[in-house]
């Protein structure tokens, strides 16, 4: 699902996140957030930045990925 502005955008990744219980999302956020920013710096509409960005519900399964492939701290 590509979605049509930021706020969808992070509300759909929030709760695909959380579907698939990734829920610290913060700091996931936190790079979205500084995403949508740089790309409107740019000139960017949001519906553009999310087009760029893709499907949520992918990039959720691309940190669920990252998460079970990260090496652990020890």
């Amino acid at each position: 699902m590509i979605a049509k502005n930021k706020g969808d955008f992070l509300y759909n990744l929030h709760n695909e996140l959380h579907r698939i219980g990734i829920d610290d999302d913060e700091e996931i956020f936190a790079d979205f957030e500084e995403h949508f920013k740089a790309s409107q710096e740019e000139g960017f509409t949001e519906e553009e930045t999310c087009e760029k960005l893709g499907d949520v519900k992918e990039i959720a399964r691309n940190y669920l990925c990252l998460l079970y492939t990260s090496p652990s701290p020890r």
